[in-house]
């Protein structure tokens, strides 16, 4: 499978620190950094945007639009003992059209969208909350392999059309 160049980055970033996985302080402000960069990688080139499966996940109906949310992630075998998992989930406010045509499970790819950073409190859910996606990395070691999870967070994309 062809690395994505997010999924790249990610994978360089974390041959240079590893000892970001060493205790829950470190992986916290590895999570965030590497988000971070990501984000100013997509501010910077939106179109990168375009090249990501994204799953359909769920909707929330807000009375008005429809709040939904999509996943993408992969599995790479970095060396022979070393795993990279990378997650990101995308946020959107739909209409009707873009709702009538999501199927659940169903991967997409955006065709045109307006990156706008990080989710949180920027989409205001119907009982008046707004969604907390924060980034999060682990480390799971086993006698056969090491693998690092990264979660990149919710982040926000807005006047979205889809191609399957």
């Amino acid at each position: 499978m062809k690395l994505r160049t997010l999924d790249s980055m990610c994978i360089a970033y974390i041959e240079s620190h590893l000892d970001g996985f060493n205790n829950e302080i470190t992986r916290e402000r590895t999570a965030k950094e590497i988000q971070r960069i990501i984000i100013d990688t997509l501010t910077s080139n939106s179109n990168l945007l375009y090249d990501l499966p994204l799953q359909y996940e769920s909707v929330v109906d807000d009375g008005n639009k429809f709040i939904v949310r999509f996943s993408t992630g992969y599995r790479y075998q970095w060396t022979d003992r070393k795993i990279c998992k990378i997650d990101m989930w995308f946020y959107s406010k739909v209409d009707e059209e873009v709702i009538s045509k999501l199927k659940d499970k169903g991967t997409y790819y955006l065709f045109k969208a307006k990156f706008m950073g990080r989710v949180n409190d920027k989409i205001e859910l119907p009982n008046g909350d707004t969604f907390d996606h924060n980034p999060h990395v682990a480390l799971i070691e086993s006698p056969l392999d090491t693998t690092f999870m990264i979660g990149l967070g919710g982040l926000y994309v807005k006047d979205i059309e889809l191609k399957e």
